[in-house]
Order: C-alpha cells, then structure tokens, then sequence
C-alpha cells in the first residue's frame, strides 16, 4: 500500500521506496502494539479501551518511552530523506511588479529597499508570498555589503509551513532592472525537529518517572 501511494506521487528513488514502507511499518507496529496492550488491560480490568490506553499511558512507563523513541527515529529519518531527495529550486530573472511562480506558490517583487549601519550597506527586495490564493506576507531576502568585505553576503527569507518550507535568496541584478533569485522548496524538513522533540520528551519522561519512583522509595525507608 505504502509503495503504491509514493509510485503514485512520483518518487522514484531506491531509497525512498526502501525507507518510506519500512517507516509506514514501524509506525504501524507502534500503534498495533499500544492498541492490542489497551485491548488485553481493557478486558482484564473491564473498562473500554479509552481508559485502558489512558491508564495505560500512566502506568506503562517503559512502553510509552520506547515508543515515543521509535516514532522520533522515524520522524528524523523521514525528515532528512525527503528533504535531501525532494527539494526543488529554480532561478527567477524578474522586474519590479512582476509574479513568478513555482508549484503553488506566486510571488510578487515589490522592490528593493537600500539602507546602512556602521559596518554594511543592506539591500532588501521585497517579494510578496501567496499561496492557494492566501497572501502569507512579505518575505525580505538581503544583500550585506560589508566594508571591510569584497564579496556580499546573502541573507536568506524563509516562509515556513506544516509540510514544507520556502526559501527565497535574492541572486544579483543586473544594470537594467532586472533581479534574481533563488526559490528553494524543501518538505518535510520540521519532521527532524519534530523527532528530536519527541526523543526528548521520551528522555525526559524516562528519567522523571525514575526519579520520582526512587524518591518515593527513599521516604518509604
């Protein structure tokens, strides 16, 4: 089933097909393993399985932990593969007002903004984000030129989603008007910050729990 549906969004790659159903598979694990403990401590202590998976969650420390681990494993895996394999980018030579486009996003440059501090002189386009007819905002790719530097320094715009994140990077122009940048589109990518979070958490559950229980055996004595 996992194979058919990543054939059927156009992902070729080894890889892909190799992890993805192997990810599908562990996940499923997890939560067949977590229903099916629910279902026996449901019928053991006759109570439906909403309570069992509460009490469960409560109790089972060591369950619960392992579980969140293998999910955030899966989580930085599928992070870092989709974004290594399925990032796209693409160039854009455009001119103040004009809309560029890449998959469902439509941009519009607005312009560009000069100014200065101490140590740089800062050039900032302006390029408005719009996404399934949703204006999201402005997103302000730089230019710093620095002067104890010869080469600038790009200062890149990012406008983040659940699934995918926007990079915009103002490229040069040129003496005519024309501006370029680089839009980079790169999904998935909150996956790897996600799965740390959760290994974390699991972590931090694991030695909580530890340390309560060992100061409660500390008082009893």
């Amino acid at each position: 089933m996992t194979v058919a549906i990543i054939l059927l969004f156009g992902m070729r790659q080894g890889i892909a097909l190799a992890f993805f159903p192997a990810a599908a598979f562990v996940v499923a694990a997890i939560a067949g393993r977590f229903l099916m403990v629910s279902v026996l401590f449901g019928r053991e202590h006759n109570t439906d399985i909403a309570v069992s998976a509460w009490r469960i969650v409560a109790r089972s420390n060591r369950l619960i932990c392992s579980s969140l681990v293998h999910a955030g494993v899966v989580m930085v895996m599928v992070g870092i593969i989709s974004s290594s394999l399925f990032t796209r980018e693409e160039t854009f030579m455009v001119r103040e007002g004009e809309v560029f486009r890449m998959e469902d996003y439509a941009l519009t440059f607005n312009g560009v903004v000069q100014d200065h501090d101490e140590v740089k002189d800062i050039l900032t386009a302006e390029v408005e984000v719009e996404r399934d007819g949703r204006v999201y905002g402005l997103l302000r790719p730089q230019k710093h030129f620095h002067h104890n530097h010869e080469q600038p320094m790009t200062e890149i715009a990012l406008e983040q989603s659940l699934f995918q994140d926007l990079y915009l990077m103002l490229y040069g122009w040129d003496g005519e008007g024309n501006f370029s940048f680089r839009v980079i589109i790169n999904p998935l990518i909150r996956f790897i910050w996600w799965g740390v979070c959760l290994m974390c958490l699991a972590v931090s559950w694991r030695l909580g729990y530890r340390f309560i229980n060992r100061n409660r055996k500390t008082v009893s004595v």
